[in-house]
């Protein structure tokens, strides 16, 4: 069986069902974005970015 969770009010409401490997979760607008400014996320996108670019170059995930 699969869960997915949802009906969350606030960021420490999905982060609290995350660390419990709740594995897909919706979220309404404004508390995805509230979790996409959190100051650890621009650092986070950055380095993912970087280390797809010494990967893979420019090729994005869907071409092949």
């Amino acid at each position: 069986a699969k869960i997915l969770a949802a009906s969350f009010k606030n960021t420490q409401q999905a982060m609290e069902v995350m660390k419990l490997g709740i594995e897909a979760i919706t979220l309404p607008t404004d508390v995805a974005a509230q979790m996409f400014a959190h100051p650890a996320v621009k650092p986070a996108v950055e380095q993912f970015d970087k280390d797809w670019k010494e990967t893979f170059g420019d090729k994005l995930s869907f071409e092949s």
